[in-house]
């Protein structure tokens, strides 16, 4: 019988100060700034890289991994020999997009060490909704200035969610992992019609949408930009089950993985020399050339993006047409070319 139980904020904060994230990368100097060009666009969720996402920069990260292991007391290098000789390294990339009501994310990661927990064998709540999250998959936190907004994308393709449920309704409509597993229908399908995962043996492949409210929407616009970091976690199947609040039980979540982040190492393996790369969105607009919105691309087009550049309208995201967030002669210059080359 599963059962549920209550517990104090001692352990609460115990438990989130393990978290490497909330401890170490939150405050690790900065190494490099990148900016990525995201394209105005609407794609399909099911899983396929749409040709809309074409417009967008392909971000290909450079993922280093930080451990995570049960043994403090040996070095750092001395635990990964001793827990992850299932490591096989991780590589993933991104395209996104955006549009009046939602962002767009698609991510492929090459993975060969599947880590998916079987929540039959789960007997207790967890601690916290992050828990969730200690399974193969990929973590996104999108920074709507002082709102830190995080979601999860699971590779096994049940759920897809906040870690944290201060967010529900502040930019986004999006449900938060909660109520399992007490509930499982709570989990199992959350946010069905916002994303699609494809799993296979050595890689898999999430797309997903995230809706904006109206508060949302003041962040996302045509030369806006937005921080993001994209965390990919790396389990296998033959690792435990966590058991960290001292019952007799296990959480939805594996003891001990890797995950892998933008970070950078002064020493190997040791936490305490990281530096992280801060990534940021730029949100342009569409290279398609139909400023006019008829389906189109010819001389109407010109004449309305004209008209739009001489009434200082520079806001609409089909004038872009150059993709570097303003609108001016540059696009005109840009809009001729498509028209001329058919």
């Amino acid at each position: 019988m599963k059962k549920k139980y209550t517990f104090t904020c001692a352990v609460l904060i115990a438990a989130a100060l393990s978290c490497p994230i909330a401890a170490d990368w939150n405050n690790a100097p900065i190494a490099e700034e990148i900016h990525n060009r995201v394209a105005y666009g609407t794609p399909t969720i099911d899983g396929y890289l749409d040709s809309a996402y074409m417009q967008s920069e392909r971000i290909d990260y450079k993922l280093q991994p930080s451990y995570l292991f049960p043994d403090k007391d040996i070095s750092p290098e001395e635990n990964v020999k001793k827990y992850f000789s299932w490591d096989t390294g991780i590589e993933a990339y991104t395209y996104m997009l955006w549009d009046d009501e939602n962002l767009y994310v698609y991510t492929a990661v090459k993975d060969s060490s599947s880590g998916i927990v079987d929540f039959d064998k789960v007997t207790l709540d967890p601690l916290w909704p992050h828990i969730y999250t200690y399974q193969d998959g990929i973590y996104f936190r999108f920074y709507f200035n002082d709102i830190m907004y995080p979601v999860f994308a699971e590779r096994g393709g049940r759920f897809f969610g906040l870690t944290d449920c201060r967010y529900d309704e502040e930019v986004s409509g999006l449900t938060n992992l909660d109520g399992f597993p007490d509930n499982n229908e709570k989990i199992i399908g959350l946010n069905r019609d916002c994303f699609v995962t494809i799993n296979s043996d050595n890689s898999y492949v999430t797309e997903f949408k995230i809706p904006l409210t109206s508060r949302g929407a003041e962040y996302v616009y045509m030369g806006a930009q937005m921080q993001q970091s994209t965390i990919v976690f790396n389990y296998i199947d033959t690792v435990p089950y966590g058991m960290w609040r001292g019952y007799v039980g296990t959480e939805p979540g594996f003891i001990y993985g890797a995950w892998y982040g933008e970070i950078i190492y002064g020493k190997k393996y040791d936490e305490n020399t990281i530096s992280k790369i801060n990534r940021y969105m730029n949100f342009v607009g569409s290279s398609k050339g139909d400023v006019n919105g008829d389906s189109y691309t010819d001389s109407r087009d010109l004449v309305r993006l004209m008209k739009n550049i001489a009434e200082n309208i520079v806001t609409e995201p089909t004038s872009d047409v150059n993709l570097d967030g303003e609108v001016d002669v540059r696009d005109l210059v840009a809009l001729m070319r498509i028209i001329a080359h058919g």
